[in-house]
């Protein structure tokens, strides 16, 4: 609860070590977690298989994820709907979806070593649907995808969500490594679909509300801020 969130904290800022080989470190599906001052490497073999740090999924709302260093996952912050299996009974039921809402990502530091040998989604904040996101004075860096389309982004937001803030966030596109083409931050990504993903199963609209200002975004060298 608000008055009563779950909080899973170092008692000083890094000394908490996580090596992890799962393909998703944490996986958080309900209200009012916050989580800080934890050091967090993907340590998969082959490393492609760690996919995220978080996954912040379904009635995930108030959600705090602040202070940390991850490093070497394909999407560290990973966000997206589920089906509301309490109000009908059913995942297959695909009558309902819910969104986490309300989260803050604040004062992380998200990189990777190395470019991720992968075809799949490289975005180190790939955030789909949800309302009131606060993504704010984050350091996030070094995010290449070396197969597929060799497209990657820094953060976005899509899959029809809102009222979104990015500020204060210090993008570096090519930091200690160069390589494909590394896109800083997105409302939309390269969208969505099929239309289930999104709020309101509807994709029709990537993002409303959204405001991106205060930002640092350097080093795009093959494709835009």
């Amino acid at each position: 609860t608000e008055q009563q969130p779950i909080v899973l904290r170092a008692a000083r800022r890094g000394e908490v070590v996580i090596r992890s080989t799962a393909v998703e470190t944490f996986v958080i599906a309900g209200a009012y977690w916050i989580v800080e001052g934890l050091d967090i490497q993907g340590t998969c073999q082959p490393q492609e298989m760690c996919e995220h740090a978080f996954h912040i999924v379904g009635d995930a709302d108030n959600v705090i994820i602040r202070n940390n260093r991850a490093r070497d996952f394909n999407a560290t912050i990973k966000s997206n709907g589920m089906d509301d299996v309490r109000q009908y009974g059913s995942a297959a039921s695909g009558k309902a979806r819910v969104f986490p809402d309300n989260v803050l990502i604040s004062g992380n530091y998200f990189f990777n070593t190395t470019a991720r040998p992968t075809t799949a989604p490289v975005t180190l904040m790939d955030v789909v649907g949800g309302k009131n996101w606060v993504i704010r004075e984050n350091l996030v860096a070094d995010f290449e995808k070396s197969e597929g389309n060799l497209t990657s982004y820094a953060l976005f937001l899509k899959g029809n969500s809102r009222n979104g803030t990015i500020e204060r966030n210090l993008v570096i596109c090519e930091w200690n490594h160069a390589g494909g083409s590394r896109i800083g931050i997105s409302l939309g990504g390269g969208g969505s679909g099929p239309p289930k993903i999104c709020e309101d199963r509807d994709c029709t609209i990537e993002h409303t509300n959204g405001i991106i200002r205060n930002n640092i975004v350097l080093n795009c060298a093959r494709d835009v801020g």
